[in-house]
């Protein structure tokens, strides 16, 4: 019945938004535990979105105490399981991601090349404005500088006008990180 639909539609949001809560605060357990939730949940209803989602929830665990290994192979989970090609572009941008975190640039500019033309290609921004942060990241250790600051800095002044402060304060962050570099007299990160 459509009524059993809607309501997997809605725990799946909040089961995903739960799970981003609890990386948000740092809770590797909580998070770690609500992927799990996600991907029984999937399974029971033969529910390949929220597969994919339990798998990058559990990426989110990971990260919390720099497991990039263990995020990566998640990631590799994630990707085995989604067959929706938009939803496929999820674990690509993670990867790209931990790729950056881990230090890994050159791993990192495949996924979110693929990411940034998908989002291009279709208009979805959701994966494409954070793909192109994390490429600026990238150019910038292949010795990019400039390129790869106003990547960044684009992709911030669209998460400050959109009042999307987390991303936005993620990228102070990237930038604090990056001047750091400049000013240590370092051309790049690589």
């Amino acid at each position: 019945s459509s009524s059993i639909k809607l309501d997997q539609f809605l725990r799946f949001h909040y089961l995903g938004g739960l799970g981003l809560t609890y990386w948000y605060k740092g809770d590797k357990k909580k998070t770690y535990e609500t992927g799990n939730v996600l991907m029984e949940f999937g399974h029971r209803y033969s529910n390949f979105r929220s597969m994919t989602w339990g798998h990058l929830i559990i990426v989110l665990s990971h990260l919390i105490d720099g497991d990039f290994s263990s995020a990566i192979k998640s990631i590799q989970q994630s990707l085995e399981v989604s067959s929706d090609p938009f939803y496929s572009q999820f674990p690509r941008l993670f990867l790209g991601m931990v790729y950056v975190y881990s230090g890994q640039f050159k791993e990192a500019e495949e996924p979110l090349q693929e990411v940034i033309t998908f989002s291009k290609n279709l208009g979805t921004d959701i994966i494409g404005t954070p793909a192109q942060s994390f490429l600026g990241v990238v150019l910038f250790s292949k010795g990019q500088m400039t390129q790869g600051l106003k990547k960044i800095e684009d992709r911030q002044r669209i998460w400050k006008e959109n009042q999307a402060r987390y991303r936005y304060a993620v990228l102070e962050f990237v930038l604090g990180t990056l001047y750091f570099y400049m000013v240590k007299g370092t051309d790049s990160l690589g």
